[in-house]
């Protein structure tokens, strides 16, 4: 896996993101901290400074999340566990991630410490930056990933890391 493909395809995703969906928290509700912070800032600058206030906390956090899954991807490669798909469904107040691996692996005690173990201290890490993030495995049989139904529960991007592309 080339990891420059996928962080220009990362990076072309965000890039296209509208203004509904980077200005408008999942389920219409902001964290109080956001809510704070655009208070204060938005009191100082106006209206149209807080937009971009958004703006940039949403790429701000995409950013660190963006390393952070790129980072535990290459240490999956370097432990010999081969992720299948990824999956992503990011909103200003949470990321969710989605990683497809084989049903051999997803069984494997050791891949279940080293992985959620490391996907916990990600975890932690992140919210210590005031990142939520979640990530979560699934074990992928042939055909039964629904990519109708991922994009639906708002997984907008997608990668197959076999194929080295984005799924569009």
């Amino acid at each position: 896996m080339n990891e420059d493909t996928l962080l220009k395809s990362l990076s072309k995703w965000v890039a296209t993101r509208p203004d509904e969906v980077v200005l408008d928290p999942k389920k219409g509700f902001y964290s109080f901290d956001i809510v704070m912070d655009a208070y204060n800032k938005g009191k100082e600058t106006g209206e149209g400074n807080l937009k971009q206030y958004f703006r940039d906390v949403y790429y701000q956090r995409f950013q660190l999340t963006t390393e952070s899954i790129l980072a535990f991807y290459t240490n999956l490669l370097e432990k010999k566990y081969s992720p299948k798909k990824l999956f992503i469904n990011f909103s200003l107040n949470q990321c969710v991630v989605l990683i497809t691996i084989t049903p051999e692996v997803h069984a494997d005690d050791k891949f279940i410490d080293y992985a959620y173990g490391e996907a916990l201290t990600i975890q932690a890490e992140l919210s210590r930056k005031d990142v939520v993030l979640s990530i979560n495995f699934v074990s992928e049989f042939k055909d039964n990933i629904n990519l109708e139904s991922i994009k639906s529960d708002g997984f907008d991007f997608a990668y197959d890391f076999e194929k080295n592309q984005a799924i569009v």
